[in-house]
């Protein structure tokens, strides 16, 4: 039996504007604040994330001061790449430290330190490729990589083409996402675990890197006029590219480095999976009914964009589809109005019917993990948060 807690706890994230890069980025606490209706401030987890981000912010800025004796001009990408990769909740590399699940006041491994950092380097390298791909210029609030370089061409050369600003953007976020890809490889080749955990765990993040991309292919290609992707394949891209290395691969590696059997890393593989599968649900519906101000992206940015999410897919199904379709299609795309047509149709009940089923799954592997008390209760909150991400925002 698992239990939930409700979140009384008072942020005590601090921040700080780097007026080069352009990002406001949290302080020591900050990402632990934005985990709503998490208490980790009092779990014996914080201070093993808390390393990883520190480990990952003092290789990260050691990069930078070589990089910038190799070139001035690249300094500002790699301190944005920095910021964004020290932002956010850091899910992953908790997630990393809760499967490993080292006992309460042991010192933590450095292998798990540095693998848990290389998740959340690996996810900044996704977010800069996946902004560039969906042409955002905000993230989190801030300005994303590829739309801080194409200012930047301009502020700093004097006049430049737009076009030609736009391709320099594209073009050097492309190659700091791929360095940061890279990087992250790095992190775990050096991390110190074993040979034999080493070559695991640089297996397991190739198969999750390939899977993520595969999916984002998919994603991509769905876009196309005349594709008209199933649930089915809706929920194949969305496993390849967000289950595998948010969830599944995290889920793992913490099995791996603590060297549990191969029946534990099933059920992590299975655990990632439903989470996976919960929060693009959810995510889905954030992006449609959460304000901007809360996602920091456009609200409804899936709906201009006519992306194929498993929320349009459950409205292909019902009569109102070709009304919804016909609004999807306007000059001006009203969000609110197929916001409400989304609920009335039935689709919005069915992206949570199965957010709720996934979970309850979840809950149940979880359970069976057989991990520690603690480990098993901020397992059972990571799932718990996935609903409460986007439900006081719902018609």
């Amino acid at each position: 039996m698992h239990h939930r807690v409700q979140d009384t706890q008072q942020s005590n994230s601090t921040y700080a504007y780097d007026n080069y890069s352009g990002c406001v980025i949290p302080g020591p606490l900050g990402w632990c604040a934005k985990i709503v209706g998490m208490h980790l401030a009092s779990s014996p987890f914080t201070q093993r994330v808390e390393e990883s981000v520190e480990f990952l912010s003092r290789t990260l800025t050691a990069a930078e001061e070589r990089l910038g004796a190799l070139s001035a001009g690249a300094v500002a990408c790699a301190q944005h790449t920095r910021h964004l990769a020290l932002g956010g909740k850091h899910v992953r590399a908790l997630l990393v430290h809760v499967s490993a699940d080292r006992p309460a006041g042991t010192p933590t491994p450095e292998a798990d330190i540095a693998v848990a950092a290389a998740f959340d380097l690996l996810h900044c390298a996704f977010l800069i490729i996946d902004d560039i791909i969906d042409n955002d210029d905000v993230r989190r609030g801030n300005t994303t990589l590829h739309a801080m370089a194409r200012d930047k061409a301009v502020s700093l050369h004097g006049v430049v083409p737009a076009r030609d600003a736009e391709d320099y953007g594209r073009s050097v976020a492309t190659l700091a996402g791929m360095a940061a890809q890279n990087y992250a490889f790095r992190l775990v080749l050096e991390s110190g675990a074993d040979p034999a955990t080493t070559a695991h765990l640089l297996r397991l993040f190739s198969i999750a890197t390939g899977a993520s991309v595969a999916g984002e292919f998919m994603d991509v290609h769905h876009s196309l006029p005349n594709v008209h992707p199933d649930a089915h394949d809706i929920a194949i891209t969305n496993r390849l590219k967000t289950s595998s290395y948010s969830f599944e691969a995290p889920l793992i590696a913490g099995q791996r480095l603590a060297g549990r059997s191969d029946h534990h890393l099933e059920l992590a593989t299975a655990l990632g999976r439903d989470l996976g599968a919960a929060y693009q649900l959810a995510d889905d519906l954030r992006d449609v009914y959460a304000p901007g101000a809360v996602t920091g992206k456009t609200q409804g940015s899936d709906l201009y964009q006519k992306r194929a999410t498993a929320l349009i897919s459950f409205a292909t199904t019902t009569d109102a589809w070709p009304e919804i379709e016909r609004a999807l299609d306007a000059t001006e795309v009203d969000t609110q109005r197929i916001a409400q047509m989304l609920a009335d149709c039935g689709a919005l009940a069915d992206a949570q019917a199965s957010i709720s089923a996934h979970l309850d799954h979840a809950h149940r592997t979880i359970d069976d993990l057989a991990l520690s008390a603690d480990a098993t209760d901020v397992l059972h909150e990571v799932a718990d948060t996935i609903v409460g991400s986007y439900s006081t925002f719902l018609p």
